[in-house]
């Protein structure tokens, strides 16, 4: 997911919550709630970070799974960025390193997401 992805993500996520949580009156005039006041009331993670939460755990799955398994051909047309290394991005924003290592536990993986979405 690309910046631009997200940044739409973000924009469609705090109409959703406008939608939800509506305005707010002051001295009798309504006002639109500010982004900040719509993630205080909000309380829990954006969409792009559980996104990246779990593309991070499937990437943890994938890791884990033997090297025999089938292969499915490539698509036509222009290469596309490769999906692990968007997520690879994500993970070194996240300061996370040598994640091939750490995916192999399961239970050590499942706290790096965790990490990851809050």
């Amino acid at each position: 997911m690309g910046v631009e992805e997200e940044q739409m993500i973000d924009v469609w996520e705090r109409k959703v919550l406008r939608k939800i949580f509506g305005g707010r009156k002051v001295e009798g005039i309504w006002q639109r709630r500010t982004n900040a006041e719509l993630y205080n009331l909000y309380n829990e993670p954006d969409v792009v970070r559980i996104v990246r939460g779990q593309r991070a755990r499937w990437l943890g799955h994938v890791a884990r799974m033997g090297k025999n398994r089938s292969q499915v051909g490539r698509r036509q047309g222009r290469l596309r960025k490769r999906w692990i290394k968007e997520v690879e991005a994500n993970l070194r924003k996240a300061g996370i390193t040598q994640w091939r290592r750490r995916a192999e536990d399961k239970d050590s993986w499942r706290r790096i997401v965790n990490l990851i979405i809050c």
